[in-house]
């Protein structure tokens, strides 16, 4: 038995994806990260509350506005994704 493996779907996370099909990709090109104006984004962000000294997980961050916006709200930010 193989293990399992993502390699199969390695290539569809790329400057393409994440720049026009990942949701939030409008908004993205906007602001470049530096203003949550994705709906999701900003609820995550209201609901994490994030304060100096806080230390947060982002697991899934994507291009990371999420991250950066928790980052200036004070926290350790600690990112991962594909």
């Amino acid at each position: 038995m193989t293990a399992p493996s993502s390699a199969h779907i390695r290539e569809r996370y790329d400057r393409r994806y994440y720049l026009g099909d990942c949701g939030g990709h409008v908004e993205y090109g906007l602001f470049r990260g530096r203003k949550l104006e994705d709906p999701r984004l900003a609820a995550v962000h209201a609901l994490a509350a994030a304060h100096p000294g806080d230390r947060v997980l982002d697991i899934g961050c994507g291009r990371g506005e999420l991250t950066r916006a928790l980052a200036v709200d004070g926290a350790s930010v600690t990112a991962i994704d594909y």
